[in-house]
Order: structure tokens, then C-alpha cells, then sequence
């Protein structure tokens, strides 16, 4: 990838630690065990980005496991100038988000919006360059620096899933698709009848089964938050078609993460009622494959791949047809827990 010369990307980088070291505008948390260091080079990032991170742990130890530089472009000439690169680099692709490597660097080139994230994985530094924390709209805010923190656990062999994940007496259902697919109105009405919500879109399992949502937050179609009387932990976030909703915290969850237990693969459909049936092993890979190989760094893709087999082979596996009134998913769910 040749956005600029690699070694001055390097010696960028490095000068961005060393400025980071400096900065007293910090959050520290730990996620599934590891200890994350957000420093904000810009006012307005931090009350933007920390609410979604409202379900972890202030971290204990003083040394970070990852430490993650948030800072507008125009701040640094050299950075200004890789995202200018970037940009006419992947002009006229129709992806989303792209990614490469260079010098040993992951570059992440979002669309949506207009970001760049440069991740040091040898160095346990990352840098997230957007135009101004203004700039971020409101489905970032529900799950900000994603790409980041991907490639951070993949190195650390987590699985990242793209889906939901709900728990039901200390047994978790990963609920896997794509987008659109109806992972948000399933957990929002698993939650609604007294189940633990974890994640409704990005999902750390670790290879112990032990399960950990990234964020406390739910997104919903803007007209289906009252059909689930939703009751938020601050502010919603009202974007063009969906709506973020802060989460209350569970801390049972954080004292004991559940273990994963199913896997569940929605289907849309307009039937009258929601409709579980086993699928086999390897339909539940390709389709964990399908939704979750957007998560996957440059570098650990192999790695990745086999876990999801092995996931696929251990968790019994189904197809769940939603019905019209999704309130009646949760009974059914359980019907395969018992």
C-alpha cells in the first residue's frame, strides 16, 4: 500500500507516542482482560466515544495492553497528509472499508464516516484521524474505533464476531448475521423479557467460550423503540434510520461473563410466528464466514478462520425464521437451551 513512503508513516507513529505519553485528556478501561488507554487529542472525542464503552471496568494496572490516539486530521500535517493518500488511493471502490498493510501498520480506510485508523499492533499503539470529533454521526458513536479494536483482540486470538449476544441463565446465544439480518430485534427482545444483553453487533468470544460485548448499546429501526419499551442509560442517539440507545449495565456480567452456548442464524420473514430448526456445522461456518470476515485484520485472517471452524463445530447451530411479532423469540430460543 503505498500511501506515502513507509518509513515516514513509521517515524510519524512514533512521534505520535511520544506526544500521547504527554497528554493528561485519557480514559483507561479493560476490556475482557486487557487494558485500553483512549488519549483524545481534540475537545469533543471523549464525551463522544466513552458512553459506548459504558459497560467496562476502569483498568487496575497502570501499564496499557493498547493505547489509542484519537485526533483530528488538520491537527498533524504528515497525518493530514496519509488520509489525503488514503483516500485517492481507494477512490471509486464501492466498499465501505478497506483495509491493508504496509511497513508492518494496518491502515483502515472507512467511508462512512470519513476516517482513517493506522494500528501499530507491534508497538500496542493506534491512531483514529477524522476530520473533527464532529464529524463522527451517530452510528460510529454507538461503536466507535470497531476496526481497532478488531485487529487488537484477533492478535490476542479472540474471535470477533459480527453479532449480537444475549444471556440466559449464564448461558450465551450468539446471534450471528449480516446487516439487516435481525440481530438488534432479537437482543432487544431477549432483553425485554429479563435476559442479560451483551452485544447487539460486535462480539469477543474467547477460545475458553467465554463471551464479552464491546458495547453497551442498542440499535434499533427509529419506530421500534416503543414496541420494546426501551429504557435508556443516557441520551439516545437519533441518526437517518436507526436509533443508538445507551444500555443500562449489567455488572453480574462483569463479575462473571457468560459462556457460550448456541449459535443462531435470523432469517426475515413475514410468517406468523418465529421458527427454530438445526442447521449443520458447516452451513453455521459459512455463514459465521459471511458475517464476520469484515472483522478480520490483514494479519491474523488464517487464525481467525480456524477458530470460527472450530466454533462452528463445537456450538449446535440454527436457523431461526423470525415471525411478526418478535416478542415471541425469546420462548423460542429457549426451547433449545433446555
Amino acid at each position: 500500500m503505498s500511501l506515502v513512503a513507509g518509513g515516514s508513516i513509521v517515524e510519524n507513529i512514533r512521534k505520535l507516542v511520544e506526544l500521547s505519553r504527554r497528554q493528561t485528556s485519557t480514559c483507561t478501561m479493560s476490556i475482557a482482560g486487557a487494558t485500553i488507554t483512549l488519549v483524545f487529542l481534540d475537545d469533543g472525542f471523549q464525551s463522544r466515544v466513552v458512553p459506548a464503552f459504558s459497560n467496562t471496568d476502569v483498568a487496575l494496572k497502570s501499564d496499557s495492553d493498547l493505547t489509542v490516539l484519537l485526533v483530528s486530521r488538520r491537527q498533524n500535517q504528515q497525518l493530514d497528509e496519509i488520509f489525503d493518500a488514503g483516500m485517492q488511493h481507494f477512490s471509486g471502490h464501492p466498499n465501505e472499508t478497506l483495509v491493508s498493510s504496509s511497513e508492518g501498520l494496518q491502515f483502515v480506510l472507512q467511508r462512512s464516516p470519513e476516517a482513517m485508523s493506522i494500528i501499530d499492533l507491534a508497538n500496542h499503539f493506534a491512531v483514529f484521524i477524522i476530520d473533527s470529533p464532529h464529524a463522527l454521526t451517530n452510528l460510529e458513536r454507538g461503536n466507535p474505533l470497531k476496526h481497532i479494536l478488531s485487529a487488537f483482540f484477533c492478535q490476542r486470538e479472540f474471535l470477533v464476531l459480527h453479532s449480537a449476544a444475549v444471556a440466559h441463565h449464564g448461558a450465551t446465544i450468539l446471534i450471528a448475521g449480516s446487516s439487516g439480518s435481525g440481530k438488534s430485534t432479537i437482543s432487544a427482545a431477549c432483553w425485554r423479557s429479563g435476559w442479560s444483553f451483551l452485544s447487539d453487533d460486535t462480539t469477543l468470544c474467547a477460545r475458553t467460550g467465554t463471551v464479552y460485548g464491546v458495547y453497551r448499546t442498542l440499535k434499533l429501526q427509529t419506530d421500534q423503540s416503543a414496541q420494546f419499551s426501551i429504557k435508556t442509560a443516557g441520551d439516545k442517539l437519533i441518526g437517518e434510520d436507526k436509533t443508538v440507545f445507551f444500555v443500562p449495565d449489567d455488572i453480574s456480567l462483569r463479575a462473571s461473563p457468560p459462556i457460550a452456548r448456541v449459535l443462531v442464524f435470523p432469517v426475515v420473514s413475514r410468517q406468523s410466528h418465529p421458527v427454530i430448526e438445526t442447521i449443520p456445522s458447516g452451513e453455521a461456518l459459512r455463514r459465521l464466514l459471511a458475517s464476520s470476515l469484515f472483522f478480520l485484520p490483514v494479519t491474523k485472517s488464517t487464525t481467525t478462520v480456524n477458530l470460527l471452524a472450530e466454533l462452528a463445530r463445537t456450538l449446535p447451530a440454527y436457523r431461526l425464521t423470525l415471525g411478526r411479532n418478535p416478542l415471541e423469540i425469546p420462548e423460542v430460543i429457549a426451547s433449545v437451551l433446555q
